[in-house]
């Protein structure tokens, strides 16, 4: 019976169901930067070499559990950007500072690397160290260098481009028409904004911002109308907001995200649609939190907490979902569709639950856990302590849901327990 109540709980109290974040494992001599998932086991990412900078483009088909290192076109360039718009098709963005006609350099592949072609326009700009890129098959795409956009509808032969007066950091279309940039004003302000097309760039809906560190570094355009807008990564700092429309950025709603952390701030966001959600936060602790919604935001609950300061990308697929980032060696993949078979597996086993304030909790499982954590649904600490058995007697809390994450070398679980 308190299994059958466990794992209902667990399915049915979140909106992405059993949700955990699990440590996966990469050469330890690199650190994942960026991510880029078609389904929720076929994706690619960019990857640094610690010890010499150099970067990697990879591909896994199995959810992460392995990489393949893919042929790059200009190795000896610097490699800024990627994104694929299905299984082999994709492009890469390059700079060469020696190149004083086009710096920035713009590749195709067909093939999953194994031949790439320059589809570059004539003349391209320096930027600043950063560039964005989406194809959404293979003659439409845009890519940014700097303060200007570039756009093709024939697979690179002939391009336009725009200058915006400021730096263009993050982009998304859904499609051909419709997208969304974020933007940095270039100054030591960080002042960032928002770009909106209905027409595939031919004319465009500004928003801009007038606090310090807004830099818009993450936008999702989610359907024809409705995206958001992040000050995150690029410059942006401080921040425990977003901003989401629901008309092409005709206006903007202000969306908060909870601030239980001292000195936290938005490190990343990801929305698989207009209402399924992931932030993550971070703070000088070393602790990222994070919280899911499946309200579009007007609502929050905390999914987990893992360690680090650093996060390079966030992704959320179909079922699971991907964080980038942090030490060598690590990634983190979201497991939140277990059927109930599986997650009555994978469960520890927490009794009594519900339990009465005071009381002592017991658990099994195969793995030794030496420290123990209570949280609210907020992700507010209410207990510390550590372990030397599998059981631990609770201080006294308010009737309501908890969530017990038990830590342990090498290993983690986090489950919600009922205090009546």
């Amino acid at each position: 019976m308190v299994k059958s109540l466990l794992i209902a709980l667990l399915l049915f109290a979140s909106p992405f169901a059993y949700s955990q974040w699990n440590s996966m494992t990469i050469d330890p001599a690199k650190r994942m930067e960026m991510v880029d998932f078609l389904t929720d086991d076929l994706g690619y990412a960019m990857l640094i070499i610690d010890q010499t900078g150099a970067k990697t483009l990879e591909k896994t088909t199995d959810g992460g559990m392995t990489w393949t290192v893919m042929p790059l076109p200009a190795s000896s360039q610097e490699f800024q950007a990627f994104r694929f718009s299905a299984s082999g098709v994709g492009v890469a963005v390059f700079r060469n500072l020696q190149n004083t006609v086009t710096p920035t350099m713009i590749y195709q592949t067909l093939n999953d690397g194994m031949s790439w072609q320059d589809i570059s326009p004539d003349s391209t700009v320096t930027g600043i160290g950063n560039a964005s890129c989406q194809f959404l098959n293979p003659d439409t795409g845009y890519f940014a260098a700097g303060e200007k956009i570039y756009r093709t509808t024939d697979g690179g032969n002939n391009w336009t481009a725009q200058a915006f007066g400021r730096y263009v950091v993050s982009m998304d279309f859904i499609d051909a028409l419709h997208g969304t940039l974020g933007f940095f004003d270039g100054t030591f302000n960080y002042f960032g904004s928002m770009k909106t097309t209905s027409d595939g760039g031919a004319t465009w809906i500004t928003t801009d911002l007038t606090e310090i560190g807004s830099v818009i570094g993450e936008v999702g355009q989610l359907t024809p109308s409705v995206s958001y807008a992040a000050p995150v990564k690029s410059g942006a700092y401080n921040k425990l907001k977003f901003f989401k429309t629901s008309n092409n950025g005709t206006t903007w709603d202000t969306i908060f995200v909870p601030d239980t952390l001292q000195d936290a701030s938005l490190a990343d966001i990801h929305f698989k649609d207009v209402s399924n959600g992931v932030v993550a936060l971070t703070s000088f602790s070393g602790i990222i939190y994070l919280y899911e919604t499946a309200d579009g935001g007007a609502t929050w609950t905390f999914q987990d907490s893992l360690t680090g300061s650093y996060i390079g990308d966030l992704q959320l697929t179909s079922n699971s979902g991907y964080l980038a980032g942090g030490e060598a060696g690590r990634f983190y993949k979201l497991q939140s569709t277990l059927s109930v078979q599986e997650a009555a597996k994978d469960l520890v086993q927490v009794f009594p639950n519900p339990l009465v304030s005071g009381q002592q909790l017991s658990w099994e499982a195969t793995a030794r856990f030496d420290r123990l954590t209570v949280l609210d649904l907020r992700g507010n600490i209410v207990h510390q302590a550590a372990l030397q058995t599998s059981a631990a007697y609770l201080p006294t809390l308010p009737a309501g849901m908890y969530l017990l994450k038990l830590h342990g070398v090498g290993a983690s679980k986090t489950t919600r327990i009922i205090v009546k």
